[in-house]
């Protein structure tokens, strides 16, 4: 009872934000607060998708899907979440708060009315602060953007390559731009994302609720088909670092999943190469840095040595367990 009572407080509170944000945001375009009620955002967000029954195939040509039950109501996302109070201790910062229980440092940010900061966040040692944790695997999405194959990206399963609208737009940013840099290079090769509307996709234990994809890591070939074991100076750690520090600024990120070997390596090229605040790195890095530690963004797990395990995080995703 305790767990469900701090749950609703949270989505209270976002929601609370999200309307009062809206409310603003209408007055200074001298709209009426009559539309901008959250029943009406809702609305207005849903009109931009096309409506499909859960266990239904959308047409190809469609991208963003709304995924309904059979009375027409969009799917409920299934997370459990409860708020921890957590001390801060000499040396935290927001990241490492965060990534120390695999949530985002934008969750984290917004849970306690702080401004997130790319560049970092101190805190006070003793400071009382509010974590987002989940305590059972998310799952469900009723919202769903296609990840199509384009400029920077080859998709290579059109039926598991669904995710929520935030992670497919910060995706297809972070290829883009990329792409921009190294046109000469492979796109990079996406396995799955999750099926649309979420829950189990075999064999994976995650991919239930459009926050997880699996990308083979970048080589320095001009052409690549599959993922392959790339031999460790095949990597492309300037293309990789790039991919992983553009993401990370968004806040957005919760864990990604890598060999250690190539952990190393590319921090390597973070520190000396391209400039990485060591600060930053520490907070990011399980291999080197923190060897032996379970909760750093980037961590090892088996199975990751031909490819890399992102998983997101965004505050947007508590709103729906109102539901």
């Amino acid at each position: 009872m305790i767990v469900r009572a701090t749950v609703f407080c949270c989505i209270v509170a976002v929601s609370t934000t999200a309307f009062a944000a809206s409310k603003k945001s209408a007055a200074a375009s001298g709209v009426s607060n009559a539309t901008t009620s959250p029943q009406a955002l809702a609305k207005t967000a849903d009109s931009k998708y096309i409506k499909v029954r859960r266990g239904y195939s959308p047409p190809a040509d469609v991208d963003r899907v709304l995924v309904v039950n059979r009375k027409g109501k969009p799917i409920k996302s299934r997370r459990a979440v409860f708020l921890r109070n957590y001390t801060v201790k000499p040396g935290d910062t927001l990241r490492t708060v965060a990534y120390r229980y695999s949530t985002s440092p934008l969750a984290v940010a917004r849970a306690n009315d702080i401004e997130w900061d790319p560049e970092g966040i101190d805190m006070a040692e003793g400071e009382l602060v509010i974590v987002p944790v989940r305590y059972r695997p998310a799952s469900g999405f009723a919202r769903a953007v296609r990840l199509r194959t384009g400029p920077g990206v080859r998709a290579r399963r059109k039926r598991t390559t669904w995710g929520r609208p935030y992670v497919i737009a910060l995706l297809n940013d972070s290829f883009r731009a990329m792409h921009r840099l190294w046109p000469d290079r492979h796109p990079a090769i996406v396995g799955s994302l999750s099926r649309l509307g979420g829950g189990r996709l075999r064999p994976h234990r995650s991919h239930r609720a459009g926050r997880d994809i699996d990308i083979g890591y970048f080589t320095r070939e001009p052409a690549r088909k599959a993922w392959g074991v790339p031999r460790l100076d095949q990597i492309d750690y300037a293309r990789l670092w790039f991919f992983i520090d553009r993401l990370e600024r968004s806040g957005q990120m919760a864990a990604v999943y890598m060999s250690p070997n190539i952990q190393r390596r590319l921090h390597r090229y973070a520190l000396t190469r391209a400039g990485a605040d060591p600060k930053r790195l520490k907070t990011m890095f399980q291999y080197p840095c923190a060897k032996g530690a379970r909760k750093t963004l980037i961590r090892h797990s088996r199975g990751h040595r031909d490819h890399m395990h992102i998983r997101f995080d965004s505050p947007e995703e508590l709103a729906e367990l109102a539901s």
